[in-house]
């Protein structure tokens, strides 16, 4: 038993402000954003520059494209596999695959 240690935690609220913590970004090793994050936020803007809700893959590929180089189209439309939930063993439901090359936002 190791002793001088004990929980004080022993009441269910904190005096103060709120703490407020955004979910953490996925980041690669040498600390750019994730293809996921890069394309989720592609949609994001594209959401905001046209209120829609429904995309067409190239679309997507060209808006991540234009802010993020580093990833090809190849490595894009895997991406956008995964989060719709199209290829085997993705653990993502972000968006739902509309058929006609289109995608739409969950």
């Amino acid at each position: 038993m190791v002793r001088g240690l004990h929980n004080t935690n022993r009441h269910d609220s904190v005096e103060g402000q709120p703490i407020v913590v955004s979910p953490p970004r996925a980041t690669l090793a040498d600390g750019r954003t994730s293809c996921r994050e890069a394309v989720l936020d592609a949609i994001d803007r594209l959401q905001q520059r046209t209120g829609a809700t429904e995309f067409a893959r190239r679309d997507i590929v060209a808006e991540v494209r234009a802010s993020d180089a580093a990833f090809d189209r190849q490595t894009i439309s895997r991406c956008l596999r995964r989060l719709a939930g199209s290829e085997r063993g993705s653990a993502y439901d972000d968006l739902e695959d509309l058929g006609d090359d289109r995608l739409g936002v969950r």
